[in-house]
């Protein structure tokens, strides 16, 4: 558990810390829903399942890849909660299906436009970082002379 926490606590904070800034900002109208929070608490699970699952557990980080799994965070982190609002719509009964279908798709092809980049710029930030600072701890390989991060003197 600690090696998942270190290794995707990075790409957590740098999609959590946006996200909870603008739902405090958002939150000067007294009757929003969801409440404040919510959606960061998405991020907190969201983004180290996706990040672990996709860069972290394979070892070290390239840019690509980082850029992949930030675009799927970004992607997980709109379709997930929009699927989750248009259930509750659909199942309140107080609006009508073609409507909420309708406007969910054009919302969502809005957010994945937006976010899936941002998401990959996210990732590729992250990987540069952890790529950097996970270099000169990684093990070594198999039939490597000398252990990585050994510098010859």
């Amino acid at each position: 558990m600690p090696e998942v926490v270190r290794r995707t606590w990075l790409p957590t904070l740098l999609f959590a810390a946006p996200i909870f800034a603008f739902e405090l900002i958002a939150a000067s109208d007294a009757s929003r829903k969801p409440p404040v929070g919510t959606l960061t608490l998405v991020v907190l699970i969201v983004v180290p399942l996706v990040w672990w699952l996709t860069t972290a557990n394979l070892g070290r980080i390239s840019l690509g890849r980082g850029a992949v799994a930030g675009a799927w965070c970004g992607a997980c982190l709109v379709l997930l909660p929009a699927t989750a609002f248009t259930i509750l719509f659909l199942a309140s009964g107080r609006v009508d299906a073609g409507m909420v279908w309708g406007a969910g798709f054009v919302i969502l092809a809005g957010a994945m436009v937006l976010f899936v980049p941002i998401g990959a710029g996210i990732g590729v930030l992250t990987a540069a970082l952890q790529g950097r600072r996970l270099r000169d701890t990684t093990p070594a390989r198999q039939g490597d002379a000398r252990p990585r991060g050994d510098r010859l003197s």
